[in-house]
């Protein structure tokens, strides 16, 4: 008689599928689709994890992800045609949506309200909101950044025009502060951080949680979106698998991400702790894009240009498909 218990074909079957659940790596799909995506602005870990870990490439999707300056670079490159998508900020898209109606939002990946801040140094003579006024301030106008950084003002009674603001890219900002080119500048996460590097114990930072509300969308043209379904339902399904990653193994999935950045693993956990990184597509969002229109109409960016019905932007479609409860636009 054997001693081994007979396992029933049930049960096999079980262990069969648990031990195929604890590989992280799918092996990449036989046929790969070129997927170029052009990122900036607000730090948007998922994308990075999904191509990282390999699920984009179990979808069949060959993901070149570039990381840019802000999130106006990121858009201005996917409107030229240089990337199938984009994953960027409301601000960038908002102004677009003043002018065009070729593209849709198909989820966000990543909000916060607490990514955007200001960076001064103490070497200059500030240690309160109130001593920024007279000094130069960088932001890259028309982003999240300079929003942040005009409600900021507001709430704290400082007229803007009793400060120099210099428009200037994020990616440049850490270098001119160093220089003396400007005294402060508004940033969120890695412009922040590599600011924050540089300026070691001379650094002051002036943030206001709540203040704004963020997140980083990911844009497609409609009609790559008609002619690519597959590819788009895809990419969605990596990044809900970069999404369960990141919150059953934090630790593993920053590391690579962290080198890919240039910084240290301990200062992108702190940024990540002031997100969700989450696929979704949400009425804060729909609220945060007619938010930051007001915004620019009413300080010229986009005066005289009629509201806009951002429904006519947000494409639920496929995410509802696959994670119907990550979709709640009403």
């Amino acid at each position: 008689m054997s001693r081994w218990p007979v396992i029933p074909r049930t049960a096999q079957l079980v262990v069969g599928l648990l031990l195929s659940a604890c590989v992280q790596n799918d092996p990449p799909a036989t046929h790969q689709q070129p997927f170029s995506v052009c990122q900036g602005g607000i730090l948007a870990a998922l994308p990075l994890i999904a191509a990282e870990k390999g699920y984009f490439a179990a979808e069949g999707i060959a993901a070149d992800i570039s990381v840019l300056g802000d999130g106006k670079a990121a858009m201005g490159r996917f409107l030229n045609g240089d990337c199938d998508a984009a994953v960027v900020g409301e601000p960038p898209i908002v102004r677009q949506c003043f002018d065009r109606n070729d593209f849709a939002i198909i989820a966000t990946v990543v909000s916060s309200d607490n990514a955007t801040k200001i960076l001064a140094l103490r070497s200059r003579g500030i240690s309160s909101p109130r001593d920024l006024i007279g000094r130069r301030v960088g932001v890259s106008k028309g982003t999240t950044s300079h929003f942040f950084l005009d409600q900021f003002l507001k709430k704290n009674r400082i007229p803007t025009e009793t400060l120099t603001v210099v428009d200037i890219s994020h990616q440049d900002m850490p270098e001119a502060l160093q220089r003396g080119t400007i005294d402060a500048f508004a940033g969120s996460d890695v412009s922040y951080l590599k600011g924050l590097q540089a300026a070691g114990s001379d650094a002051v930072t002036f943030t206001e949680c709540g203040l704004t509300t963020h997140a980083a969308g990911l844009v497609v043209g409609k009609k790559w979106l008609d002619a690519n379904q597959g590819v788009a339902r895809g990419v969605l399904r990596g990044l809900l698998r970069a999404e369960r990653e990141l919150a059953a193994h934090p630790e593993v999935a920053l590391k690579p991400l962290a080198k890919r950045l240039e910084t240290s693993p301990a200062e992108l956990k702190a940024v990540m702790a002031e997100q969700h990184n989450i696929v979704t597509l949400d009425h804060i969002f729909l609220l945060s894009l007619e938010d930051q229109a007001r915004w620019m109409q009413e300080n010229g960016v986009a005066e005289g240009k009629p509201s806009i019905n951002f429904l006519n932007f947000l494409d639920p479609t496929l995410l509802s498909e696959l994670k119907p409860g990550a979709v709640s636009l009403r």
